[in-house]
């Protein structure tokens, strides 16, 4: 059965009722559905009494299309049903007895006949039995979950909030029946929607929704996975949030809270209908609370998150405010929701924020504000050279209005002036001196200026999004639209001029003007970075605001306190001072203009108010709230010890001998330095002992001032001073300039790093970066690099400033804070300010610069690391989809294929299903659903080749009958298309056999293609990326449950091809798979949220351009998930608008449908997704193809322009009917739109002359694709496939790892070990090493290679060469290395030259040292071991040869049982050697270290296979009877092999019997004793090597020896395993000699 059979079959009881039976279709399609057809009349009237409404009086009928509620008394209704009853068990008696044949049905629905409607009831037969246990547990569900109050609720609550939603909906039509001209008031053309005559009103059918409104699959599947079908429970947790209750139930009895109103709700007489309608509201939003309390007992609170059921989640769906803007202006935006013009958010001066972006983009140098100098921006008639550079106010303005150079315009002609008129053109990039000059003359950013102020306001006051602002409001954004490069459209060429010659419509075009098919995607950076520095504006005034409140509340305690002591007292002169500190923090925050400026006076404020730690408190609890000043966390008072100093007023004393901050700051300024600070008369200590004596005469009573002598005085007026110099603003920004233009960051590589920082590595710049001034950073994310190399101990990374110009920068300070008196005493006091001045900078202000820096650099960094981010993934979402050209139409082509995916398999077992992973090959409809698959064993595991021809695969053995079949269903699906994806070597012969199949088809059965769109089928090779990640996403394995990985991933590589921004969309759920996909070697230091945010950005923007098509949104699961990606929507939006056009059948008749009739878009919510919504029939959609649509709701163009479009359509056919003036695109094409804006008298900003432009670019190209057009991958893309590999991979001079496999008379052919691609090495390439010396090439030099055969050797790429394959047809690509010691060494530093240095000047390269010393040098010293070099991250991981691990273990303090992991000393990436110290050897102190191989499992191939760890490893024991022991990870191998090894080594080292000896000796010791004493038998114990251990003994006159094992288990002897040495020992004694 065909996915669309299972669309109508689901959709069945739907169809069955017509458009007059809205009511009627409720109750058969919801309640009835369920009962057995046949059953008695009871359950029927029962059916019906449930069901909401059935009469089909006229009356009721225009009750219905007025929206007015008939709100009888309980009573009459009851009589009114009871009435009723009999008459809807007559006309139920009377639908079954004319009841038709199905074929007569289907026959009815295919030609629209209205009145007759299909039987809804169910065929399966059901107990009464198992009815009445389904219904039992059904309501001990429902009361379990949702309390008895819904279980006793009332059903004319549900009527009659039923009826109110009608009414809402009714409300929607009536505000729209005037061509929707409310959506904008501030622009007389604000014409919306224009019905046509067959626009009358359609009754709504009011149906149970099949699904909760923002519920998505993900989150039903996750809540599958915990709670088992929890469809039944979702519905009616959505079902109870809309219903309301009365006071009586369970959970009325248990909350009383707001019972009281409710009764009063119920039989108080509405006054009006406002207030009916508040408490209304207010009815619903308590039911709504209680319900979320009652879910949140029974479901997993993140289930309800996800699934967007919260009723917070409520309140953004009901608020007409885009989803979006919400979230990130808040709880305020709710401010704003009157609708358009209520005014900007709270707090928000717009002309404020104007300025301060665009000094903010200006003084930043930002990358946005690169774009707008390049200038690159659309031009057309309305152009003026004098005012486009910026001049508002230039005195030619107009002289030369819709004129401009053909130079001055990209691809324009020379020496030509173009006119404009009715065109588009693109301006070409200034140069960099233009550039310059345009940022430094402020004169030139008049319009710039305006038009940020203008944006803004459609943001902040009309909350529209930045994409509908880009499409729609170009006139007011101007040059905010400056395009990068690749932005760029395409524009008029001579050729194409000669080629257009012989058509009218394109006469008009000159040379460099836009045609309506040149259009292309865009990403408006610059207008994303003026909404972003909006929103940063918004909270940085924010949080001033805050912060003045603060001051203010803190200033108005201080009063108090003052008010209440003594006015001549000592503390009373102390406020005094404070209170004036506090009125100059007042005003240095209003004037504070950056988080900087706020930081530092806030830093003020707290210095302050640190005495006060009361008042600190009582601001918070008045700001914050009683209970949050509870729950405040506490900080520590670092003021106390400063908080006695300023109470016994040393700032009085710090101004006998210091400048105020005024004047200090006036002196930085100024290098004159004209204020003097006062100079007390005498030395330091006569004037601190006369301050003393007044302290003490002034506070008799003061414990602490008796305890002072002149000495502590000094040391408390220093820190007074060093506070006050610490937290003076004028300084701190003082300071801030010079910090950042003196202070450097360096960067050394580690030891670790040394071996890994190549001039590849994405940190190679952190290896030797040497004083990089902080002014250098901006616009890159090398600070980001250095930060992630010093985290993982790769480089150490210093933000510093040389000595020497920290002490410059503190004489600076000083002499401004000194006196210029030369004599001694002023002297003196000149070395105390020194002091005060070099500890505040060195002790505070200079260490809290570096760290502010460095975090604000890492910002930058992060930023930059986020735009490169973006706009990688920008290539991957505007991907274009697969267009196939159509057979019998030039330049048109198909947009829904079908197609055929064959997805590679390496019959490898997958553990998942016990199954071999075989090709798959799975066929999709033009809806990308899929319809057939099955497994070609044949073609998978190790495909041979089968020979030369097309019909070569069908004559092979080992493919025919996967060949056949393959053949068979390609005629029987008729593709359009057949993709093969790449991911293998072996892919690419199966591509090359998928390709002979499809071939021969046009040869043996061609009659079958007759009738094909594009009469043929083709093949091509495509990239297995997105359909991998799909592949195991939670989308796929919900929607593709039973099936195989490899079919999973067919589908997904299928849709990819017709539609990759959809199969995208689907990945940005709430698991967020799409974050694994690798676009940019830095995403993984940026967070997830980060990430997330740059990801939306991006399909939102590319969303807005390709548009969504609803219809098929709506019927294919696959593509709604762009719907929340729409501008104006989200996530919770998408939903509410999927649930009402499954309502409504699952279908859209027009865009005016979408607003009228749904009832879920508000004004300011369609206005924004209104344009991106597309309306058009859908081909294999049933329910679709009797219907007609309009042509404008195929388009780009906004629904508030359709009447100006109409207009003008008309206008150029010459008049007629509308839908016949559009199909008339020839004369659209060449209308004058300058004669047409004269006139309808368009005088206005906007809509205005670039409005036109892109109306016309519609309706001549309706619905463009505006995506890069699909290419088919390269021959080398196909190869870097094939071997996993990528342009980085093999970029020229990387060092690989090879493993030499084959050796000719000229070069070595070789592996690379990382990927598996074959690579050579010609002779001349090759490292001689010493080994041989003769002539290079040829049988000897081919002889004395062989001892290389097999082994691994460290290699440089130098090209990747294109050669003939062995068929002589197709290419295949070598890889060229180099083994060259010079060359791998890199000894003349080409690539870390070309790599590094050119890149970043600030880097150091290695010093290099003379090759002919640097030979003697190696002769001289032992050879080194090549290590293959593994980043394996684990404790006793370590990247070191054997030689270098011994020497390490060697060590006395390393004690026994040390460990180290290394690669294998023969290069075998399969295997790790582990070096471990088993004793520390005998007297002569050479230590023993046992060495074990660690193999590991079979890896896959990869390009990072060598890379990893292959789980599990195993270890040969068999020479101890212990087998083959496996081990789970490298923890287990430390812990359960290594530990107990060593403790049964140090058993045996630490007993009695144990000699540290060698053997020879221990033998002669033996010897001795047994010549001393014959009667004896001696034995010692001594170490062989390893944890092989000798029983040293002798019986009668001869010395043997008999060795036994330590090993994890215990002590292998005599073939039998013990726990401990003692019991070796007894068998050893009882039996000396083994038998």
């Amino acid at each position: 059965m065909s996915d669309n059979e299972d669309l109508d079959d689901q959709l069945a009881d739907q169809h069955a009722d017509g458009d007059g039976e809205g009511p009627a279709a409720e109750g058969e399609g919801g309640e009835a559905a369920g009962l057995v057809e046949g059953e008695a009349d009871e359950e029927d009237e029962a059916e019906y009494q449930d069901s909401s409404d059935e009469d089909d009086d006229e009356e009721q009928n225009e009750y219905e299309a007025d929206g007015f509620i008939v709100d009888d008394a309980e009573e009459e209704e009851e009589e009114e049903e009871r009435r009723e009853a009999p008459r809807r068990r007559r006309k139920k008696k009377r639908e079954r007895q004319l009841r038709l044949d199905d074929d007569d049905y289907d026959l009815l629905e295919e030609n629209q006949v209205q009145g007759i409607r299909r039987p809804t009831g169910r065929k399966r037969l059901k107990s009464q039995a198992e009815d009445a246990r389904k219904a039992h547990d059904a309501a001990d569900i429902q009361k379990e979950l949702f309390g008895q109050a819904l279980e006793e609720a009332d059903l004319e609550d549900e009527v009659e909030d039923a009826d109110g939603r009608d009414d809402r909906r009714d409300n929607y039509e009536q505000a729209g029946d005037e061509d929707f001209d409310d959506l904008d008031e501030q622009d007389e053309m604000a014409d919306f929607i224009v019905e046509g005559e067959d626009g009358a009103r359609r009754r709504r059918h009011k149906r149970r929704a099949a699904e909760i409104p923002g519920v998505s699959s993900r989150a039903m599947q996750d809540a599958f996975d915990i709670f088992g079908d929890v469809d039944a429970l979702m519905d009616m947790y959505a079902a109870a949030r809309q219903k309301p209750t009365g006071p009586a139930g369970g959970e009325a009895e248990q909350d009383g809270e707001g019972a009281g109103e409710d009764e009063e709700d119920e039989y108080v007489e509405d006054d009006d209908e406002a207030a009916a309608e508040a408490r209304r509201q207010r009815r619903q939003q308590r039911q709504r609370d209680k319900t979320y309390k009652q879910a949140m007992k029974v479901m997993d609170p993140e289930q309800l998150a996800r699934a967007h059921l919260r009723p917070e989640d409520q309140e953004i769906k009901d608020r007409d405010i885009p989803e979006r803007l919400q979230e990130v202006l808040g709880p305020e935006a709710s401010a704003g929701a009157g609708g358009p013009g209520a005014g900007p958010q709270p707090g928000m001066d717009l002309d404020a924020a104007a300025e301060w972006i665009y000094h903010t983009m200006r003084n930043g140098n930002t990358p946005e504000w690169q774009l707008l100098a390049r200038g690159v921006e659309e031009i057309d008639g309305t152009y003026d050279s004098a005012t486009a550079s910026g001049r508002l106010d230039d005195p030619h303005a107009g002289e030369q209005s819709g004129e401009v150079d053909g130079e001055d315009v990209l691809g324009g002609p020379r020496a030509t002036m173009l006119r404009l008129s009715f065109h588009r053109a693109v301006l070409v990039s200034r140069s960099e001196a233009g550039m310059k000059t345009w940022s430094e003359d402020e004169s030139r950013h008049g319009r710039v200026r305006l038009a940020i102020r203008q944006v803004l306001t459609q943001f902040f006051e009309r909350y529209e999004e930045v994409p509908v602002v880009a499409m729609y409001r170009k006139e007011l954004a101007g040059p905010l639209l400056a395009m990068a490069a690749d932005d760029v459209p395409l524009v008029t060429t001579e050729e194409e001029i000669m080629r257009q010659n012989g058509l009218r419509s394109k006469k008009h075009y000159d040379q460099g003007f836009v045609q309506p098919h040149h259009r292309r995607i865009r990403r408006w950076a610059v207008l994303w970075a003026v909404f972003d520095l909006g929103l940063k504006f918004r909270a940085l005034t924010q949080r001033r605001e805050r912060a003045i409140s603060a001051l203010a509340r803190s200033r108005d305690l201080l009063h108090s306190t003052l008010a209440d002591i003594d006015p001549v007292s000592e503390r009373a002169a102390q406020l005094d001072f404070d209170l004036r500190s506090l009125e100059e923090c007042e005003v240095e925050l209003q004037a504070a203009n950056n988080a900087e400026a706020l930081a530092d006076v806030q830093q003020r404020m707290s210095q302050v108010l640190t005495a006060y730690p009361e008042v600190q408190m009582a601001a918070l609890s008045i700001s914050s709230g009683a209970a949050h000043a509870i729950n405040a966390t506490r900080r520590p008072n670092r003021g106390m010890g400063n908080k006695t100093a300023r109470l016994m007023g040393m700032q009085d004393l710090v101004s006998d001998f210091c400048l105020t901050s005024s004047q200090f700051v006036a002196n930085l300024s100024d290098e004159a330095h004209a204020y003097e600070p006062p100079t007390p008369a005498g030395s330091i200590l006569d004037w601190a002992k006369g301050a003393l004596e007044d302290l003490k005469a002034k506070h008799p009573d003061n414990a602490n001032i008796a305890t002072f002598n002149a000495e502590n005085l000094v040391s408390q007026v220093r820190a007074a001073a060093v506070a006050n110099l610490v937290n003076d603003v004028g300084l701190r920004n003082f300071l801030r300039k010079e910090f950042l233009q003196d202070a450097v960051v360096s960067s050394d590589a580690t030891e670790a790093g040394q071996a890994v920082l190549d001039p590849f590595h994405k940190y190679a710049l952190a290896a030797r970066l040497r004083k990089k001034p902080l002014n250098t950073f901006s616009g890159s994310d090398l600070m980001l690099r250095l930060e992630e190399a010093n985290k993982e101990r790769l480089a150490h990374l210093r933000l510093h400033m040389d000595p020497a110009n920290q002490e410059k920068l503190v004489t600076t300070v000083a002499e401004s804070y000194k006196s210029s008196d030369l004599s001694a005493i002023a002297q003196q006091w000149n070395t105390l300010r020194h002091e005060i001045v070099k500890t505040a900078l060195e002790g505070h202000l200079v260490p809290a610069f570096r760290t502010y820096f460095q975090a604000k650099l890492l910002a930058e960094a992060r930023e930059c690391a986020l735009r490169q981010y973006a706009d990688a993934l920008w290539h991957v979402a505007t991907a274009g989809p697969l267009r196939l050209a159509l057979a019998d139409a030039e330049d048109e082509f198909l947009t829904h294929p079908r197609l055929c995916i064959v997805v590679y398999g390496n019959q490898e077992v997958n553990p998942a299903t016990g199954q071999p992973n075989n090709t798959a090959v799975v066929f999709l409809n033009e809806l990308g659903n899929l319809v057939d698959f099955f497994f070609a064993g044949q073609l998978s595991g190790n495909i041979r080749r089968s020979g030369q021809g097309a019909g070569a695969v069908f004559t092979d053995p080992a493919k025919s009958k996967d060949a056949a079949r393959i053949r068979e269903k390609l005629l029987e699906h008729l593709p359009h298309a057949v993709l093969v994806g790449i991911s293998a070597p072996q892919c690419r012969q199966l591509h090359e056999d998928i390709r002979n199949i499809a071939d021969s088809l046009l040869e043996h059965s061609a009659d079958a293609l007759q009738d094909h769109e594009t009469r043929g089928i083709y093949c091509y090779p495509v990239d297995e990326k997105l359909a991998k990640l799909w592949e195991n996403s939670r989308t796929a394995k919900s929607e593709l449950r039973e099936h195989a990985p490899l079919v999973r991933r067919a589908v997904g590589l299928g849709r990819s091809a017709l539609d990759p921004l959809s199969l995208l969309a689907a990945l940005c759920g709430p698991d967020r798979e799409v974050l694994s996909l690798n676009v940019y070697d830095m995403q993984d230091a940026l967070s997830k949220d980060e990430r997330m945010a740059a990801v939306t950005r991006v399909m939102v923007t590319a969303v807005a351009q390709v548009g969504v098509d609803v219809n098929l949104s709506c019927n294919v699961v696959w593509r709604s998930e762009l719907l929340q990606f729409v501008p104006g929507l989200g996530p919770r939006k998408a939903g509410a608008l999927l649930a009402a056009l499954t309502r409504n059948r699952n279908k859209a008749e027009s865009r005016s449908m979408l607003y009228k009739d749904l009832g879920v878009l508000g004004k300011v919510v369609f206005r924004n997704a209104g344009p991106c919504l597309r309306v058009l029939k859908v081909p294999g959609i049933r329910h679709l193809e009797n219907l007609s649509f309009r042509t404008l709701d195929n388009t780009r163009i906004s629904p508030e322009m359709y009447r100006l479009a109409i207009q003008l359509a008309q206008a150029a056919a010459g008049g007629g009917d509308a839908e016949e003036a559009l199909e008339k695109r020839d004369k659209i094409e060449c209308y004058d739109l300058e004669a047409f804006m004269n006139d309808v008298g368009m005088t206005g900003p906007s809509p205005g002359l670039a409005s036109l432009i892109d109306i016309v670019a519609e309706l001549v190209c309706p619905n463009l694709e505006l995506r890069p057009h699909w290419a088919e991958l390269t021959a080398l893309q196909v190869y870097m496939l094939c071997n996993n590999e990528s342009e980085e991979s093999l970029r020229e001079g990387r060092l690989v790892d090879v493993k030499i496999t084959y050796i000719t008379r000229d070069a070595l052919k070789v592996v690379l070990i990382n990927s598996g691609s074959e690579g050579m090495v010609r002779a001349e390439d090759v490292s001689s090493s010493g080994t041989y010396n003769g002539r290079i090439g040829g049988p000897e030099w081919q002889a004395a290679m062989q001892s290389r055969l097999n082994t691994v050797a460290r290699a440089r790429i130098l090209r990747v060469e294109e050669q003939p394959d062995a068929s002589g047809e197709g290419k295949r690509f070598m890889i060229m290395l180099s083994t060259k010691s010079t060359v791998v060494n890199d000894e003349s530093g080409y690539y870390e030259n070309r790599l590094c240095k050119d890149r970043e000047p600030y880097y150091h390269t290695r010093e290099r040292v003379d090759a002919t010393k640097r030979r003697v040098d190696e002769q001289h010293r032992p050879r080194e071991q090549q290590v293959l070099v593994r980043p394996i991250r684990h404790p006793m991981f370590k990247n070191v040869s054997q030689m270098e691990a011994n020497a390490s273990l060697s060590d006395e303090s390393v004690p026994v049982g040390s460990c180290i992991i290394r690669p294998n000393v023969r290069g075998n990436p399969n295997v790790l050697d582990v070096s471990i110290k088993t004793a520390h050897g005998p007297t002569s102190h050479v230590p023993i270290i046992m060495l074990v191989q660690l193999q590991e499992s079979e890896k896959p191939q990869g390009r990072a296979a060598h890379l990893t760890l292959a789980a599990p490893f195993s270890i040969d024991l068999n020479y101890c009877g212990l087998g083959t022991m496996q081990y789970e990870d490298l923890d287990q191998v430390v812990a359960e092999f290594v530990e107990p090894l060593a403790q049964n080594c140090m058993a045996v080292t630490s007993h009695r019997k144990y000699i540290d000896a060698a053997l020879a000796v221990v033998e002669e010791r033996v010897r001795q004793e047994k010549q001393a004493n014959p009667k004896v038998h001696p034995y010692y114990l001594t170490i062989q090597k390893g944890s092989t251990f000798h029983i040293v003994f002798c019986v009668n006159q001869s010395v043997h020896k008999e060795s036994f094992h330590a090993t994890p288990k215990g002590f292998y002897f005599r073939s039998r395993t013990y726990s401990d040495i003692e019991h070796v020992l007894a068998v050893f004694k009882k039996q000396p000699v083994d038998p």
